[in-house]
Formats: C-alpha cells, sequence, structure tokens
C-alpha cells in the first residue's frame, strides 16, 4: 500500500500515452459476500476503476487484478477485458459516466486555491509539507489517471500538480533536516 502512495504521488495526474484500450472488469459476488463485494469495489477505486454499469467497473489503464480478486478470493466472480470502444461509443462519455469529474475538478480547484501563494516560509517545515503532502494524497486517491484526450481543456489537476510540486520544492530543507534526525529509516529491499 505504501509503494502504490508512492506512485500515485509520483505519477502525473493525466495519462498522456493513452493507447485507447480499456480494462473492464465484469464481476458478481453474491450477496451473502456484501464485504467482500464491497472490499473489491473500494480496491478497483484506488486502482482508479470507475463503475460504469452495474458489475463492470473500466479503467483506461492496462491493469493486473489478479492479486486484488485472489486476497478476496473472487476469481471466479469475475472477468477482465482489454478492448477498444467501437461503432457509436463515445469514450469521453464513459469517463462522464463512470467517474465524477466535477468532484474532482472541484477538489483540484479547493487544493489550488488554498496553497497558490502560501507562505511555506513557517517555521515547522515539516508540519506545512506533512500537510500539504496529506491533502495532495487525499485528493489523488480518487483520481483514475485518466488521459488528456478525455478530460477538459482546461484540466484543473495540472495545474494543481503542478503548484503541489512547486511547493514541494520550496519549502526549506529544515523539514528534511528535521525529519531525518526524528524518524528512524531503513533501506528499501
Amino acid at each position: 500500500m505504501l509503494r502504490d502512495g508512492r506512485d500515485k504521488l509520483e505519477a502525473e495526474v493525466v495519462d498522456r500515452h493513452w493507447d485507447g484500450r480499456w480494462t473492464l472488469l465484469a464481476f458478481s459476488v453474491p450477496e451473502s459476500r456484501r464485504a467482500d463485494r464491497h472490499a473489491l469495489r473500494t480496491r478497483l477505486g484506488w486502482a482508479g476503476f470507475g463503475p460504469l454499469r452495474s458489475g463492470l467497473w473500466v479503467s483506461t489503464r492496462a491493469a493486473d487484478l489478479s492479486d486484488t480478486l485472489a486476497r478476496l478470493d473472487l476469481l471466479d466472480h469475475a472477468e477482465v477485458f482489454r478492448a477498444e470502444a467501437a461503432l457509436w461509443t463515445d469514450p469521453a462519455r464513459i469517463v462522464r459516466e463512470a467517474w465524477d469529474l466535477s468532484a474532482l475538478a472541484a477538489g483540484y480547484r479547493r487544493f489550488t486555491e488554498r496553497w497558490s501563494g502560501a507562505e511555506l516560509g513557517e517555521r515547522d517545515g515539516l508540519a506545512l509539507r506533512t500537510r500539504l503532502t496529506a491533502e495532495w494524497l487525499l485528493l489523488i486517491r480518487h483520481d483514475p489517471r485518466l488521459p488528456r484526450d478525455l478530460l477538459t481543456e482546461e484540466w484543473p489537476g495540472v495545474r494543481a500538480q503542478e503548484l503541489f510540486r512547486t511547493s514541494l520544492r520550496q519549502l526549506p530543507s529544515a523539514s528534511d533536516t528535521l525529519a531525518a534526525e526524528l524518524l528512524d529509516t531503513t533501506a528499501a529491499g
């Protein structure tokens, strides 16, 4: 989970190299396993999937859900496909139906308003860095990282990400020193 969080922090908020293909997950989980169905939906959201229809979730990225399904013992209740939209199917409409882009855009705008012009030279740079990063993580955890072609021309996530990264670079280096003094770290293995 920590690796996934780090990957989300480092990833771009838009996919600039989409191949036009979707990953589709069709599943039917018995009512007797309601908790597993809820856990699956939660994990699908974290993985960037959105609900298109009852029991059909989509993602614009290639995704291997084997581990998620195996951990929940749901491999026998799901099928995964890679496909392209065809005929009258509009990928932009799929995106609008599967994700609440208005809420996501509003979140990015609030983040930008809150942190634009913020005083980044506060005495406690570590606390400021922690707050900035925590707010960003809460925001991007719901972002499916959609292709640029399927978003509005002025997608506010791009500006918000630029602000986040710039703000991190501008924070006092004292926060790094303080963190190093206070935290025991181990080498990644």
